[in-house]
């Protein structure tokens, strides 16, 4: 098979959920630099917790992109738990 790289995430994710059962398999992108640059690898994330992919996404904006007051914390996760 050859594929690219998002092709062989997605692939990966997918034998998580229906090989392993996971309820959630999610590929992250870890780039070459804080700035962007090209993708080093993809960290695979897979869970079976409601929550768990949101906070995943929130750790991920946090390291990657930007960083948010705690009181934004609070109110998202709130809003997450108030969902399950």
């Amino acid at each position: 098979m050859d594929a690219n790289g998002q092709e062989r995430v997605n692939l990966f994710c997918d034998r998580m959920r229906d090989e392993l059962g996971y309820t959630y398999a999610i590929g992250w992108p870890i780039y070459e630099r804080s700035d962007g640059g090209r993708i080093m690898y993809h960290m695979i994330h897979a869970t079976d917790h409601d929550i768990a992919p949101n906070l995943m996404a929130r750790a991920y904006r946090q390291a990657v992109f930007d960083r948010e007051e705690p009181e934004q914390f609070r109110l998202e996760f709130e809003q997450w738990e108030s969902k399950t």
